[in-house]
């Protein structure tokens, strides 16, 4: 009997979704257009310092190695880049599915369940260390045996083995920022980072030039910081509540977007668990207007101040040419749309659709492309041009998602799924 209430409500909604997708572009004045830009605010504002600093941190280490050489930044960055794929992005890839539980059980005020979750998924992440701590320990030598120099190789394998403890710190983190995120709760998680940050860089200045530890003593000091990260905003929080070179720029620039993503999914899960579309509705479109706005003020920043970034990073005239030539490349439209979007999707409790997506649009369409044009064309820029093809038919796949959702439907769903 329920399901066939439901069938009916999702037929009726289908027929007049359209129409209520125009009806609520009519029905958003300025005044509730600017409420909501400043509720988002409110929430990406912090998250976007947040994840800055976190990046940061990776960022400043890869500035201080680059200054004892070549090999040492090659390694290191090439050990950094691993590290984000194989396990710290999967960490935070497993720990996003609290951005739709825990936002839609606070939205509907189950507070108990909010910890509940929180503490499983901190308990789960550490267990799924274990297997990446052996990949890390293996991986030297498996990049050696798929052809990569075998001296960066090596190098690039001992950092990561030094670099173990900071994922453990990693996975009790990210479902911390979660479980604050939801809440719209940031002030410990950016007091943590803050302190954090300013701790890490002389930490990690006498570590590797004055330890004797040299680009280790990189590894060490993230590792260090991560555990203290974790502590500190551990402890903030629950005090108060409870009692590769240039492409680590973007990594610190999509800190913005991701900062949107992050207001995205804690506003439409809230909306969505208080059983009120227009509302989640209302925080969409802000989204995408604040997306957009953002990504052509820094697109533009980035070019003006292409004859900078380089020296930053090395000393080497290769290394800073190369990123001057690289930089009017860059765009970070499609970054700043699909973070939006994809913040958006993970409030609903999309993540499913949402591996769909980028299965499709890096690995089948991305990838194919940038191995075409750099290796086959031998174009310069080419790698980099099929990672943005990808982000766009990435940023499409989700604009099309979003704009085909049952906005009362996912409300009646949310409801039912807490009940």
């Amino acid at each position: 009997m329920e399901d066939r209430r439901l069938l009916i409500k999702r037929n009726n909604h289908d027929d007049n979704d359209i129409d209520m997708n125009k009806e609520v572009l009519r029905t958003i004045t300025g005044v509730v257009f600017w409420r909501e830009v400043k509720k988002l605010a409110y929430i990406a504002g912090p998250m976007v310092a947040v994840t800055l600093s976190v990046y940061l941190l990776q960022i400043a280490s890869v500035m201080i190695v680059g200054h004892l050489g070549q090999l040492a930044l090659s390694s290191t960055s090439f050990a950094f880049s691993l590290a984000t794929v194989t396990g710290f992005s999967v960490m935070q890839g497993l720990a996003s599915a609290l951005e739709t539980l825990c936002g839609k059980a606070f939205g509907a005020g189950q507070y108990q369940k909010l910890i509940i979750q929180s503490y499983t998924a901190i308990l789960c992440l550490i267990i799924v260390c274990f297997p990446l701590s052996v990949l890390w320990i293996n991986m030297g030598y498996i990049l050696s045996s798929l052809g990569q120099d075998p001296i960066i190789s090596r190098e690039a394998g001992k950092f990561l083995i030094w670099l173990i403890p900071s994922l453990f710190a990693y996975a009790i983190l990210q479902p911390l920022v979660r479980y604050f995120q939801m809440q719209s709760y940031n002030f410990p998680l950016l007091i943590s980072t803050g302190i954090t940050f300013c701790v890490h860089l002389p930490l990690c200045w006498a570590l590797v030039f004055k330890s004797g530890l040299h680009n280790i003593g990189a590894a060490v000091a993230i590792a260090l910081s991560g555990g203290l990260l974790s502590y500190l905003s551990c402890s903030l929080g629950f005090y108060q509540i409870h009692s590769l070179k240039l492409l680590y720029w973007l990594y610190a620039l999509y800190a913005i977007p991701y900062g949107l993503g992050a207001g995205a999914s804690t506003r439409v899960s809230n909306e969505l668990g208080a059983g009120n579309p227009q509302g989640a509705r209302v925080a969409v479109f802000v989204v995408v207007i604040m997306a957009l706005s953002g990504a052509t003020i820094i697109s533009g920043t980035i070019f003006v101040c292409r004859n900078v970034y380089g020296y930053t990073f090395s000393n080497e005239k290769e290394v800073i040419v190369y990123v001057t030539d690289m930089a009017p490349l860059i765009t970070i439209i499609m970054d700043n749309l699909q973070g939006g979007l994809s913040g958006i999707a993970r409030g609903f409790g999309w993540q499913h659709l949402g591996a769909y997506v980028n299965l499709a649009a890096f690995y089948l369409f991305g990838i194919r492309i940038a191995a075409a044009l750099g290796f086959w064309l031998q174009l310069r820029g080419g790698l980099w041009i099929g990672i943005q093809a990808g982000a766009a038919l990435q940023t499409i796949l989700l604009f099309i998602i979003t704009v085909c959702t049952n906005w009362e439907m996912q409300a009646i769903m949310a409801r039912e799924r807490l009940h």
